[in-house]
């Protein structure tokens, strides 16, 4: 039933707004509800609405250099206008990694909107790190840039600020000495992988990964999508160590086990999008994770 008013026909009785998908929280964040998903499903609207959504594809696999973040995708006034509408969410898994060269992520998505999956760390065959929504970081041993992992996001990258259509995406480092040199850190979504250095067995340091974005569609503050650290495989000194993780989930790098204080690579944060860290076949400790954080889609809906 419908009445003419204003020059307009207005429904006499519209149903209540609904939203659904994911798990859903109205407690979290003031007028909002907010749909987190870790894992595909759907995300269904019964009426128009302007939304915020936050996407991050799987992160790349370490490999000697660490794996790249999958890129950031943020909107504040999305629109998901088919009333009903029911749009598909896919999570993307983090890449698989090993001394050669890390696996890039997969791509996350919900409706139309894509984050694509961070790129794998480069290896000693391999030298470079892959492509991906940030690249991966090269090899060690590398010098040369070409090595570095390009990334199909957008450089840059500012918290809690809108991305590009292609996310935010930066490029991975790689080994800028040609001996005794530490692998390249992957990049992350808001600033590049740093370079691995050397010269000598004492000095051998891996590239940091790339930095995460904070965002606040939760209602609090979190990081997300940082860059895997590159390995080292010096003898040891002051200066020696692998590669640290980039601020939002990434991996670290693998100290050699010639060095003072020994410690394995470590896989990408869960849910978070972020790079592995790198390690290499010999010389080095443990049974660490190569393996790229899983992505996240997570919607925002006004309440009013």
């Amino acid at each position: 039933l419908e009445i003419y008013t204003s020059n307009n026909w207005v429904a006499v009785y519209e149903p209540p707004f609904e939203s659904s998908g994911g798990t859903k929280d109205t407690s979290s964040r003031s007028g909002y509800a907010v749909h987190t998903f870790t894992s595909p499903g759907t995300f269904t609207l019964n009426q128009e609405k302007s939304c915020e959504v936050l996407i991050i594809g799987g992160g790349g696999g370490g490999g000697n250099g660490g794996g790249g973040a999958g890129a950031l995708y943020y909107h504040a006034s999305t629109t998901f206008s088919e009333t009903p509408g029911s749009f598909t969410v896919t999570i993307g898994g983090g890449g698989s990694g090993n001394t050669g060269q890390g696996s890039p992520g997969s791509d996350s998505s919900i409706g139309s909107y894509t984050a694509a999956g961070g790129g794998g760390g480069g290896g000693p065959s391999n030298a470079g790190g892959k492509p991906g929504g940030s690249g991966g970081g090269g090899k060690r041993d590398g010098n040369n840039s070409s090595y570095a992992g390009p990334a199909s996001g957008a450089s840059g990258g500012s918290n809690n600020q809108a991305s590009p259509g292609n996310g935010w995406g930066n490029i991975g480092g790689y080994g800028a000495h040609p001996t005794w040199c530490g692998a390249g850190g992957g990049g992350g979504a808001g600033s590049a992988g740093t370079n691995g250095s050397g010269g000598s067995g004492a000095s051998e340091t891996g590239g940091n990964g790339g930095n995460g974005l904070s965002y606040s569609i939760t209602g609090s503050s979190v990081t997300r999508a940082g860059g895997g650290g590159g390995c080292t495989e010096g003898q040891g000194g002051p200066t020696s160590r692998g590669g640290n993780p980039g601020p939002g989930g990434g991996g670290i790098g693998a100290y050699s086990t010639q060095m003072p204080n020994p410690r394995p690579n470590t896989a990408g944060g869960t849910n978070t999008g972020s790079g592995g860290g790198g390690k290499t076949s010999t010389a080095n400790p443990g049974s660490g994770s190569f393996t790229g954080g899983p992505g996240v889609v997570i919607v925002a809906v006004p309440t009013s």
